[in-house]
């Protein structure tokens, strides 16, 4: 008789007490960020409130670490009494996967966005000055909201089997497609730009209620150049992540989730250009405080979408719908904050109207004002038809449809209309006096930057057309665009490619125009550079990229790209997630020379070639063979099997890169094809055809007792190969746990499984099983992916220099409380 299992042990004592604090710290911060807003709000009347105000926001923050530190903990030591813990972590996960098991799911997401705004808040609030009471009352209330989600939403409960915690043997771990190290990179990176945002609408609510309209800008310049740095590094990352997880041979394919994150950056970069507008020419102010609010309320509703449960089906990487409660909690933040701050700006917006205050308008001719509200309303607008595209599951679930996923060439057919002119955009508007310029003197400006980019073009496409890995690309490729136009894909891509250089040329001449005379002014034309350079890498790397699929088994190579995939084997177990199949793969071209040569060396065809010219070929081919060995590469993909909950078996793969200077070969298998045939029902005496087969169901057989474990039931087969037959005798043996198939060899290039019995009948299912799987395989050639890198990097760097250089001043307790405009460019001043 079998034994019963062991029961599950019970947690230690020291663990239910943190699970308990983390909890109790949850209702702390709760109360203490209402005490917060409490007093600020009330500090108008009775000032003393304010000290109330202050230690309550600094007590509700530190509630906040304390609860993701408790948390932390729980995740290191991989307590799996816990929900959350045993959800997201198992066993075999190291000390950075276990980390990352902490914003892995929606109570842990949920916290390190409160964890990552409490920290920006803390550091913000020190200079906020005359926006401080305003400021903290707007923080508090959503801290206190995300807390309030946590105290419904929370990583604290425990697994119970009858009412009593317990210890489970094991977790479910990270899903497959998170195990990769970017995980524990990414979602922090990400998730501190969304945090700042919360600073970015804090101080234009402040604004709004105390009506003091201008000097804020300067305040959170330096946080808005952070915010759209960090949210734009971690959507990068995102891309890098997804092109080295999940094997669809590019970096982004327009994911509503990724949109979510997309959508509140393009706002941030058109608040930082509104900005410069205002700390300039001191124009745009009503238009700022609306760009101040609306990243984060366009992120907050992003999170209210991802969390609806909408995009369940539609994105790659969505989360849960959350417990209802919460979720309602959500919603009522997102519609107040909503209305709320909308409501303000358009109040505040009558009253300046009424008032006259507008500045004088701006000069004629081309100016740079002219190009910054032109890319102003681009990316508005680009953000507001990602949006859109975005919502569309969560407007087809509303109205009871299946939800659907906006396809990515949809977006690329409609937010191209928008992206040329932004290019077009960030190229001239380089080049222009903010005091404007005449036609004929914008002209020579922009000729010098045109020729340049016309003879980087040209060398570029000399150097690619001499390159073998370039040989028909494109050809005979269209590029389908809205209202019914259509384009040869080569000029096209050329066409966004030259636009993407001629940004990067503008800004790069403009910035040694001005290196001697303002080095602060160089950061802003580094990051449009590095923008464009991730552009043209995009670009050219998914518009020039080339493709092949084919099959490879083992014993029989494959042929694609110009190489000869050969399979080597396996490096681990198939339930090893660290297991990678080996392809090994060398030059096509070389092996067929190698083996003509070979040939005609070992035959002759012509009388005349004597012992010498064989030698010589023979020579040669062994020449060629070292070289060959020597140019040979290993192709590593990832590939495992995870069994599901119905026992069934999910293969997951990852892809191998190959990188180069200038290109990519990205190497992807997907799941091996084992099945050779359709399942197949016989009844006795029938004669069915499986491949080039003939196979005849003879009689049933059984060995052993009906009902128990160890009997085995078979078919007795009579198969017919060509003019070959024989007999087999596949077989289901009775296990505890089901049953166990027995299947036989037919040859070296089959198996014959039998799959089920019908006792009714007496017919068996039979199914044509490859003897040794066949893999296939997809290499693409990516030409030009190094400067997606370059890009980043570059786009990073000028954008913590930037909010770097832009730090308001701190040597005064007052300091920056007055609108101060620093000089931008010398020609500033003299513009005015």
């Amino acid at each position: 008789m079998d034994s019963l299992p062991a029961p599950l042990p019970s947690p230690p004592e020291w663990s239910l007490l943190l699970g308990s604090a983390g909890r109790f710290f949850v209702w702390l911060a709760i109360a203490a960020f209402i005490a917060s807003a409490a007093g600020w709000l009330f500090s108008a009347r009775w000032p003393r409130l304010q000290r109330v105000g202050a230690w309550g926001f600094t007590a509700g923050c530190t509630a906040l670490f304390v609860v993701f530190g408790i948390l932390a903990t729980l995740f290191v030591t991989n307590r799996l009494e816990f929900e959350y813990v045993w959800g997201h972590g198992d066993n075999a996960n190291t000390v950075p996967y276990r980390i990352a098991g902490i914003w892995a799911g929606q109570q842990g997401s949920f916290l390190l966005w409160a964890c990552c705004a409490g920290l920006f808040g803390l550091l913000a609030v020190r200079g906020a000055g005359v926006y401080r009471r305003w400021f903290t009352v707007v923080y508090a209330v959503f801290l206190g909201a995300i807390a309030g989600i946590l105290s419904y939403e929370t990583p604290f409960n425990l697994n119970r089997v009858e009412g009593q915690p317990v210890v489970p043997v094991d977790g479910v771990g990270l899903s497959p497609a998170l195990q990769n190290y970017w995980v524990t990179i990414h979602p922090p990176t990400i998730f501190l730009g969304f945090g700042a945002l919360t600073v970015l609408a804090a101080f234009a609510f402040a604004a709004l209620a105390s009506n003091r309209l201008d000097e804020w800008v300067v305040k959170v310049r330096p946080w808005a150049i952070l915010s759209a740095t960090l949210v734009g590094a971690g959507l990068c990352m995102g891309g890098f992540w997804a092109y080295e997880t999940l094997g669809w041979g590019g970096f982004w394919m327009w994911d509503p989730v990724e949109n979510v994150s997309f959508v509140p950056w393009m706002a941030t970069i058109a608040l930082i250009h509104g900005i410069i507008v205002q700390v300039t020419r001191r124009r745009w102010t009503i238009t700022n405080l609306l760009l101040g609010g609306l990243p984060f309320l366009l992120f907050v509703y992003g999170t209210f979408l991802t969390r609806s449960g909408a995009l369940s089906e539609t994105s790659v990487h969505s989360f849960a719908q959350m417990d209802r409660l919460a979720h309602k909690l959500l919603l009522g933040f997102m519609i107040a904050s909503t209305t709320g701050f909308l409501g303000l700006w358009v109040w505040r917006a009558f009253q300046f109207r009424k008032s006259g205050l507008e500045p004088d308008a701006p000069p004629r001719g081309f100016h740079r004002e002219g190009f910054y509200r032109f890319g102003t309303v681009l990316l508005l607008v680009l953000a507001i038809c990602t949006g859109i595209g975005m919502s569309v599951p969560l407007f087809m679930a509303i109205a009871g449809q299946q939800p659907r996923v906006v396809e990515e060439h949809v977006y690329h057919r409609a937010l191209v209309w928008f992206f040329v002119p932004l290019m077009l955009a960030m190229a001239a508007g380089p080049l222009v006096a903010w005091r404007g310029m005449g036609a004929k003197e914008f002209a020579k400006r922009i000729y010098g930057v045109l020729c340049v980019t016309m003879i980087l073009v040209g060398l570029s496409m000399v150097a690619v057309s001499l390159s073998p890995w370039t040989r028909g690309i494109g050809q005979g490729n269209n590029v389908n665009l809205l209202m019914g136009r259509e384009i040869g894909l080569v000029p096209w891509v050329l066409f966004l490619a030259a636009l993407c250089v001629a940004v990067v040329v503008a800004n790069t001449w403009r910035i040694t125009e001005l290196v001697k005379r303002s080095k602060i002014s160089t950061a802003a034309f580094l990051s449009h550079a590095g923008v464009a350079l991730l552009m043209l890498g995009l670009i050219v790397s998914r518009g020039f990229e080339r493709k092949e699929q084919f099959f490879v088994q083992d014993g029989r190579p494959g042929r694609g790209m110009g190489y000869l995939v050969t399979y080597q084997g396996a490096t681990g177990d198939l339930f090893d997630r660290n297991n990678k199949l080996r392809f090994e793969m060398s030059d096509f071209a070389r092996e067929a020379e190698i083996q003509h040569l070979e040939m005609r060396a070992e035959n002759p065809t012509s009388t005349t070639t004597g012992a010498a010219e064989q030698a010589r070929m023979k020579e040669q081919a062994a020449q060629l063979r070292k070289q060959l060995e020597a140019d040979k590469t290993l192709a590593s993909p990832g590939m495992y099997y995870i069994r599901q909950m119905d026992d069934k078996l999910q293969t997951m793969v990852w892809p191998d890169i190959l990188r180069h200077p200038f290109h990519d070969i990205y190497f992807v298998v997907q799941a091996p094809v084992t099945d050779a045939s359709e399942e197949i029902q016989a009844i006795p005496g029938q004669v069915v055809k499986m491949d080039r087969l003939r196979v005849t169901y003879l009689e049933r057989t059984m060995e052993g007792h009906a009902g128990s474990n160890g009997t085995f039931f078979g078919a007795k087969l009579l198969v017919q190969d060509g003019e070959k037959s024989y007999e087999v005798h596949p077989k289901l043996e009775l296990a505890l746990h089901g049953t166990v198939e027995h299947p036989v060899e037919l040859g070296e290039d089959f198996n014959l499984r039998l799959k089920g019995m019908d006792a009714s009948n007496g017919g068996v299912t039979l199914q044509l099983q490859f003897a040794k799987a066949i893999f296939p395989v997809e290499i693409y050639f990516k030409p030009l992916t190094i400067l997606v890198w370059i890009g980043t990097g570059l786009m990073m760097f000028a954008g913590f220099l930037s909010a770097w250089y832009r730090r308001p001043p701190t040597r005064r307790k007052d300091a920056g409380d007055a609108l101060t405009i620093p000089e931008l460019e010398p020609e500033v001043a003299g513009a005015r």
